[in-house]
């Protein structure tokens, strides 16, 4: 794209940079409209934002963009903290936020049930070990520090959500070798299908571990459930480590908290993948507290600001003035926004 707009640039050209060419403005931009008119469905935005007059028979245009679709939905989302299937949303999303799962080659779904922070009770484990029995699927503990269960048919998911989500189910083998029946608290979905946060990865800290010296454990399930659910312009992930030996990888995560023994050094636009990055050392020797507001705001100003699928990583290397800007942003409210930010 910087090859292609200073190509243009040369020419007395200009690029376009409308998120599709059915609406002329960048999420950024198409952000703030939406925030400030406050529109709560696609039909508003469509109405209040699209090129409408510009192209022939929008309406049947827009009805095969499957670009502008996601970005309208991620951007509704974030704002209004609704559900995405609602009415009026659902439309825009794919079958995986319709069925909280994620479609695999098979043309079967893999169901993942959150897991605060890797922690999980004897319970949760019969739980998903006897729904698994019950519908024949395949476990796997992922590399989020959670267990998958795979090879769900699309008819079995309602029945499957459930008995996880209300904690209530049974299964006994045709030879009677194998019988269970358990009635716990019940699980809920870990978003590992949506453009949200995943999962937080974590040591066990000062728990168990003879070199910890914060409580890992603790931090990173405060955050998974303050953060679960959160909708961003791309999945996000973070980390959080007992110590500097950092057996959470946590400076690979899109957000890493490493303790000190002082507090928590705080790490941003980490991630691995196609493009792996080294997360960015933001801040030191913070309280758990203090964690918490600069992620919110970190967080927040990267959905306000980012392009469309931007990982924290490509998003912070692209944003002018980088991690400088960035804490005069969000430490120094250098543009008068923390108090926005922190709502």
């Amino acid at each position: 794209p910087k090859i292609l707009k200073n190509a243009l640039e040369e020419c007395g050209k200009k690029l376009f940079t409308g998120i599709s060419p059915h609406f002329p403005f960048s999420r950024r931009e198409l952000f703030e409209i939406i925030k400030l008119k406050e529109l709560k469905t696609y039909e508003e935005v469509v109405e209040a934002c699209a090129r409408v007059g510009k192209i022939p028979d929008l309406k049947k245009a827009l009805a095969g963009d499957e670009v502008c679709k996601p970005v309208v939905a991620s951007i509704l989302a974030s704002l209004w903290q609704e559900s995405p299937v609602k009415s009026g949303l659902k439309e825009l999303q794919d079958t995986n936020d319709h069925f909280l799962a994620n479609i695999q080659r098979s043309g079967q779904y893999s169901v993942i049930p959150r897991v605060p922070g890797g922690e999980l009770t004897p319970d949760e484990l019969i739980l998903m070990g006897t729904v698994a029995k019950k519908y024949n699927l395949w476990t796997k503990v992922t590399g989020a520090q959670r267990i998958g269960l795979f090879g769900a048919n699309v008819w079995q998911l309602p029945s499957i959500w459930e008995e996880l989500c209300y904690g209530r189910t049974s299964f006994e083998s045709a030879d009677g070798k194998v019988a269970a029946k358990v009635e716990t608290e019940g699980m809920e979905s870990g978003h590992a299908y949506g453009k949200a946060l995943r999962a937080v990865k974590t040591c066990v800290g000062t728990s168990w571990c003879r070199f910890g010296v914060q409580d890992s454990v603790g931090m990173g399930n405060r955050i998974e459930q303050r953060y679960k659910g959160f909708r961003a312009p791309h999945k996000w992930k973070m980390g959080v480590s007992g110590c500097m030996r950092e057996c959470a990888e946590a400076q690979g995560k899109d957000i890493g908290l490493v303790a000190t023994t002082k507090g928590y050094n705080l790490y941003v636009g980490g991630n691995h993948g196609t493009s792996p990055k080294h997360a960015t050392l933001f801040l030191t020797d913070l309280s758990d507290d203090d964690c918490i507001k600069y992620i919110d705001r970190v967080m927040m100003y990267y959905t306000f600001t980012s392009d469309p699928l931007t990982r924290t990583s490509k998003w912070l290397e692209n944003l002018e003035g980088g991690i400088e800007h960035l804490r005069e942003v969000v430490i120094d409210d250098k543009l008068g926004l923390c108090e926005e930010l922190d709502q």
